[in-house]
């Protein structure tokens, strides 16, 4: 164990139990946590090389288009909307243009 680690420990001794617990179950849930994305990015590295190819060869074919960062913005802000919430937004309004 690191020195670092050791502090770490150390002043989460001092809390009172729930609060070492809450502590506890936080730490292992982020540890869990990167296992399954250390894992998911293991898994999936096949799929990510053949879609990177995927796409590479379509901005090769020209099936590509430039965008500035305000469309690149936008279009990521729209991705984390539900369709329905979606049709309603401009990039006007999600940009505060």
């Amino acid at each position: 164990m690191t020195t670092r680690l050791e502090q770490a420990f150390a002043e989460a001794s001092k809390l009172p139990p729930t609060e070492q617990d809450e502590v506890a179950d936080w730490l292992l849930a982020e540890l869990e946590s990167e296992r399954r994305w250390d894992k998911l990015f293991a898994d999936s590295q096949d799929i990510l090389s053949k879609l990177a190819a995927e796409a590479l060869a379509e901005h090769r074919n020209g099936q590509t288009q430039d965008l500035e960062l305000d469309e690149i913005c936008f279009l990521a802000a729209v991705s984390t909307f539900s369709i329905a919430d979606a049709s309603s937004l401009t990039k006007e309004k999600l940009l505060g243009g």
